[in-house]
């Protein structure tokens, strides 16, 4: 059991306090026992104690915010149960703390410094995982940010966070920028050397400090592991599945009665359209060959023919990846020939035309709904900067004759889903890429999808907001050459 931890008699007093975390609440049953229960999508086992002493409740309320220190804790089961209750307490703590139910505050002076919050039921506390003399460095992984107000520091190698609730924990970050021990932090703090020590502790268990004993600034790149992961992919990574948070999860719509969900069908951009043909599903060259035969014949083809891509066969190529085959307006769905999580169908798709028979040149959005193409005003510098970087990435050896930028309206799925929408929205581009892949094979045409591009420079040219619409995927289009 955690036991209060204090100074010299000059120097501060520290007391590590225990709570119940956040979203736990206690339930008294009576005779029964006492239960800890927490929101399912915690996915914390349920804690039930049969028959708990008058002590062991008293302890046990005392555990609901804001905490107490574990002498507090025994001395109230001391004081109820007697010496034969410690053991008990003992016992309980344990269990909560293995059910990851446990959160703990370091207090100085009183004053609170920092907390620690479980995160998944994959953590365990370590009160002796630094050690004095010994330095310890920031993880390149850990990262700090303001939630709610609070100053939270957490990193996808643990899991747990803390939560810091004064200055010179936030000055101890500072110091840690560099290996340094202890003794090393308190000296460029205005902290004493155990507190420093209790906090540096705190980072460590969340996975944010790690050892450097010979100084090293990155010791994870000695881990061949570790050492190829970049941050934001494994924040991403860990952030966007169930396992290393305890955030909400799924279709939560949290926004719903706040904020009113985008249409399922964007608003037309421009007033001047070009319709496009509706080629038969029976019968045309698109049907004509075997599934099978499609699927094997199915590569990146980097080079374009002539003449170019007509607008005849762009029109059929997004009829069949693209078109709505049928909408529910009323529940804000769409059903397409690509798949879509939730069938919100937030892609957007931009044809950048630079060759195509019957087309002019410049930037379009395609309309899935009326199937057709809306021109937009798009800066002709900031075109061919995007088609030369597409020939480029595509090793292409001249500018594509169609680039289609595929967009998100990232709200469309931010309504509705938590922790995991940009997670959908890449998986949905996979989806159309392989749709886009196997129309364009069967039509003979030559397809080859993009791993990258610049959103930025897309958002400027379309005139759209970055954060609301902006580029998630490229998809490179024209004829074979023979």
């Amino acid at each position: 059991m955690t036991t209060p931890r204090t100074g010299t008699a000059d120097g501060p007093s520290i007391t590590v306090c225990l709570s119940l975390i956040e979203s736990a609440s206690l339930v008294d049953e009576g005779a029964p026992g006492v239960s800890v229960k927490t929101p399912p999508e915690l996915h914390r086992p349920p804690v039930r104690l049969e028959g708990a002493t008058p002590g062991l409740r008293a302890a046990l309320r005392a555990l609901e915010r804001p905490g107490a220190a574990a002498t507090t804790l025994a001395v109230k089961v001391l004081e109820l149960d007697g010496p034969a209750g410690f053991a008990e307490l003992q016992r309980t703590i344990a269990l909560l703390d293995r059910c990851t139910l446990l959160d703990r505050t370091l207090l100085v002076d009183e004053a609170p410094l920092a907390s620690i919050h479980p995160v998944s039921i994959y953590y365990r506390h370590d009160p002796d995982r630094v050690q004095a003399g010994e330095r310890y460095t920031l993880s390149r992984f850990a990262c700090c940010r303001k939630e709610g107000g609070r100053l939270i520091v957490e990193s996808p190698l643990g899991h747990a966070r803390v939560e810091l609730h004064a200055e010179k924990a936030s000055a101890a970050l500072g110091a840690l920028g560099e290996p340094r021990t202890s003794a090393a932090v308190a000296e460029r703090t205005a902290l004493a050397e155990p507190p420093a020590r209790e906090l540096m502790n705190m980072l460590a268990n969340a996975g944010a400090l790690v050892a450097s004993p010979d100084g090293a600034l990155v010791p994870e790149d000695a881990n061949p592991t570790l050492a190829q992961w970049e941050f934001h992919d494994l924040l991403f990574h860990t952030r966007s599945r169930l396992g290393r948070h305890a955030n909400p999860y799924g279709g939560t719509y949290r926004f719903k009665d706040r904020i009113d969900p985008l249409p399922a069908v964007k608003p037309p951009m421009s007033r001047e359209v070009v319709p496009l043909e509706r080629p038969g599903l029976e019968g045309s060259p698109a049907s004509e060959r075997a599934f099978s035969a499609v699927l094997e014949a199915r590569r990146s083809v980097r080079q374009h023919g002539d003449p170019p891509i007509s607008r005849a066969q762009l029109g059929e190529f997004l009829f069949r990846a693209a078109r709505v085959q049928k909408a529910a307006p009323e529940a804000g769905v769409s059903f397409r020939p690509s798949p879509a999580g939730g069938a919100l169908h937030e892609l957007e798709i931009y044809p950048i035309v630079h060759r195509c028979d019957g087309l002019d040149g410049g930037l379009y959005h395609y309309d899935p709904f009326e199937h057709r193409l809306e021109t937009l005003p798009g800066s002709r510098r900031h075109l061919e900067v995007l088609l030369r970087m597409a020939a480029i990435t595509a090793e292409l050896d001249q500018p594509p004759q169609v680039l289609l930028i595929v967009a998100a309206r990232f709200q469309r799925m931010q309504w509705k889903y938590q922790s995991m929408a940009y997670n959908v929205i890449l998986k949905n581009v996979g989806a159309l890429y392989q749709t886009m892949y196997l129309v364009a094979t069967a039509m003979g045409l030559a397809p080859c999808a993009m791993g990258g591009g610049h959103s930025d420079l897309f958002s400027e040219a379309a005139g759209l907001d970055y954060l609301a619409e902006s580029s998630v995927g490229e998809f490179v289009l024209g004829s074979v050459r023979a």
